[in-house]
């Protein structure tokens, strides 16, 4: 049984991801299976195994390393249960109404499994940026996914918006200075992201190249940069990422809008407390109003864009 029980350790060890029934039986043949399933039944008493359910319906084993069982010896079997729902959700977590659901616990034991796992650290929890009053469940030694903990754009569950606005600002002036250099007039993201660790205003693993697309994104629907496609431009790779399609970016011209009411001559003319319907001054007389009805608006949009219209 001692020899038996060292091969199927030192089977398991080699697959960190289980091993199956089937795999079992293809290793040891059909005879030993009875003799198989003494030593696991026994592993599984000692905590040195955990066992996983398949997506066929089928039993996975997965091989417990001594000091990882030592942080288990004591728990019940509702305690692992638990243990095995978080580890199942990774870095998203799963909500505490989900681990009553699937592992069929009364509230009041599952409260007081959750605050023991807690207490040895086992598991911890944390609320998602998009639903505070949540607690997410996962193991203690698990990175938060993105989507909870809302990237680098929230600090301590609050979006960042001085961080964000710095971001932006040096986003926007490395643009600009690239338009100085008759060399490369225009960068693309990744060269961005490259300048902005290479002056060091953030790490290399604070934001990633897709992160930074988005912040790009907001930059043009902001009216702060335009976005310059053409397929001419090729692709690019600048620290291992390679991309096809290049956009490239420009700081956007910035556009005064005209407000025709308030251009319209009567809002400058200072006579017109006088102006009235059949009096010396008069709207039908005003040679000021004909010439602003029979304006062409599109010159007139050109035209503001080099300073304040006069009359």
């Amino acid at each position: 049984m001692d020899d038996l029980r060292a091969q199927l350790v030192e089977l398991l060890r080699q697959a960190p991801v289980g091993l199956s029934n089937e795999q079992l039986e293809s290793h040891f043949g059909a005879g030993k299976m009875a003799s198989i399933a003494g030593v696991v039944n026994v592993l599984l008493e000692q905590k040195r195994l955990n066992l996983f359910q398949t997506a066929t319906g089928g039993l996975l084993y997965k091989y417990v390393a001594e000091e990882t069982a030592a942080k288990f010896e004591g728990l019940t079997q509702e305690q692992m249960l638990v243990y095995q729902i978080c580890e199942k959700a990774g870095g998203k977590g799963v909500w505490t109404r989900d681990i009553k659901n699937q592992s069929n616990i009364p509230q009041h034991t599952l409260n007081k499994t959750l605050k023991e796992l807690e207490l040895r650290s086992l598991i911890k929890y944390v609320r998602s940026v998009t639903s505070k009053s949540r607690k997410l469940y996962m193991l203690f030694d698990t990175t938060p996914a993105k989507e909870i903990t809302g990237g680098p754009w929230y600090t301590d569950q609050e979006f960042d918006h001085a961080f964000v606005e710095e971001l932006c600002k040096a986003v926007v002036n490395f643009v600009a200075a690239a338009s100085t250099r008759p060399s490369e007039p225009l960068l693309d993201g990744a060269h961005v992201l490259q300048q902005l660790v290479g002056t060091g205003i953030i790490a290399s693993s604070t934001i990633s190249l897709e992160e930074l697309d988005m912040l790009l994104n907001m930059l043009v629907y902001d009216g702060r940069l335009e976005a310059v496609k053409n397929a001419a431009l090729g692709s690019s790779a600048v620290s291992g990422h390679a991309r096809a399609g290049v956009v490239k970016y420009r700081v956007a011209k910035k556009i005064t809008a005209l407000n025709h009411l308030t251009e319209m001559p009567c809002g400058v003319c200072p006579v017109v407390e006088q102006c009235r319907e059949g009096g010396v001054i008069s709207p039908s007389s005003c040679v000021y109003m004909n010439d602003w009805l029979a304006l062409d608006y599109q010159a007139l949009d050109s035209r503001s864009e080099q300073g304040p219209l006069s009359w």
